[in-house]
């Protein structure tokens, strides 16, 4: 049988039964976990070479070269930036490095964050951080490993503190699975979205069976019966992030409850943004492998249903966010304080205490953009960095409008019960400044005939005037 790790929230994290996992960078099919991923021994050596050696590759293609087990070692720029895409963590790679200190009775094992572990954000320039969390790379660590324009470019330096843990939790949220027991015995609901919101702050497996995640695997379009699944299945992704982060969980639990219910729809929006500019592609990728095109001619093939939910959706969040991203050359240091600032932000419904704490919370996160920012790009002048860190910000406010563009599709496909999005979707997605989630699920509160009005959601026309004509 294969181990078993068990969290402190009943979440179990096993390795799956030898020869069932296959290498994301190349697909060899034996494979383990690796520096934060699933790899064989060939690309966690290949990895492991490159971070230590602080080796630099370059492309004679354009950069997208196709990594498979056959033709891995014919790229090794493509297949670094693979091995980056994937998870793979460079600071792993370093502590590997590090001599096992000596005491008396033993050796004291260096042990990366786990699953388990959370930083707190100070007020000032200290970090406390947990004592498995393993931030002393060699200071010379500072060699530009991919150098062309393009989502996967990484630079290796010294992160602050809380960049890199950001960083880390992004892959550690992402690799929290279930029980594949669980998961076989359980296939005829992957998910489930008759349960109230406060029953998923804790445990956002009963709602979704968490599966491995797979943004960038485009195996096809996605259909209008995949998109309960993609929509609970990233819903779940920002619970495991979210409560893993200290300064969450010292909020009051009202203010827990409340917070995640207001910032979930736009967190969930950035991370479809960022999966995005990953992919570099304009295509909006999701968390099972599907894509939904952005090629108007290629959507008429699509069921209207998913484009009444994607179409507009897509183009806004390319243009308002993934776009921005790319022009910018946005790093995963950036993203990651992005998406921290993006929650964290302070709102008239928190409790004074909480807002405080928000405020404080906000100010620390700005400043450690601003000082990744310095860091990570020398060359720029002190002008220049507060410029981009300027651009960066500009990101959250475009927001609002995919925010509100999914908002009135849900509602409206609920309405119509189309896509299984009734119940926890639409609740989440029906809030207002004053709304509190549900403390339990009503089988009839489902949206009815008095939401229905064009002037309440302003697709319904649209909806009915298709319906006639289909």
């Amino acid at each position: 049988m294969g181990r078993r790790k068990k969290c402190d929230d009943g979440m179990v994290i096993k390795a799956p039964e030898k020869n069932t996992l296959f290498c994301r960078v190349c697909g060899d099919g034996n494979a383990g976990n690796h520096y934060g991923s699933i790899a064989c021994n060939g690309c966690k050596g290949f990895f492991r070479r490159s971070i230590w050696e602080k080796r630099g590759y370059s492309c004679t293609g354009k950069g997208f070269c196709e990594i498979t087990k056959e033709a891995r070692n014919r790229c090794r720029f493509c297949r670094l930036k693979k091995c980056l895409l994937v998870g793979m963590d460079t600071m792993s790679v370093q502590s590997d490095r590090e001599k096992p200190k000596y005491k008396s009775g033993g050796v004291v094992k260096m042990e990366r964050l786990s699953t388990t572990s959370i930083v707190k954000i100070e007020d000032d320039d200290s970090i406390s951080l947990p004592s498995t969390f393993s931030i002393s790379p060699p200071c010379d660590i500072k060699t530009e490993m991919l150098s062309p324009p393009h989502p996967s470019s990484h630079t290796i330096f010294l992160q602050p503190p809380i960049v890199q843990y950001f960083m880390d939790l992004e892959s550690i949220s992402e690799n929290v699975v279930d029980d594949m027991d669980s998961l076989c015995a359980s296939m005829s609901y992957l998910c489930r979205v008759d349960v109230p919101f406060t029953a998923t702050m804790d445990n956002p497996g009963v709602c979704v069976k968490r599966t491995i995640p797979n943004w960038l695997g485009r195996k096809r379009v996605i259909r209008l019966s995949d998109l309960q699944f993609m929509w609970c299945r990233s819903f779940a992704i920002v619970l495991d992030w979210a409560n893993r982060i200290h300064d969450f969980k010292e909020l009051s639990k009202d203010d827990q409850m409340l917070l995640m219910f207001h910032r979930l729809v736009p967190v969930s929006n950035m991370q479809h943004a960022w999966k995005m500019y990953l992919s570099g592609s304009s295509d909006m990728v999701f968390i099972d492998g599907t894509y939904y095109p952005r090629n108007k001619e290629q959507q008429k093939n699509i069921e209207w249903g998913c484009n009444h939910y994607l179409s507009n959706l897509a183009d806004l969040t390319y243009s308002e966010a993934a776009l921005p991203m790319k022009e910018l050359e946005m790093d995963e240091g950036e993203y990651g304080i992005l998406k921290a600032l993006l929650f964290f932000t302070p709102e008239m419904y928190l409790s004074k205490d909480g807002q405080r704490a928000l405020h404080r919370i906000q100010d620390r996160l700005t400043a450690s953009l601003y000082t990744h920012v310095r860091q990570s790009r020398p060359q720029l002048s002190a002008a220049k960095v507060m410029e981009r860190v300027s651009h960066i910000l500009l990101i959250l406010p475009s927001l609002n409008k995919i925010v509100h563009e999914e908002d009135n599709a849900i509602q409206a496909l609920a309405i119509f019960d189309l896509g299984n999005l009734h119940g926890l979707p639409y609740e989440v997605h029906s809030r207002k400044p004053e709304t509190r989630p549900s403390m339990e699920y009503n089988p009839f509160n489902r949206p009815i005939s008095k939401s229905c009005s064009s002037s309440t959601h302003p697709m319904i026309t649209e909806i009915k005037e298709e319906l006639l004509e289909l």
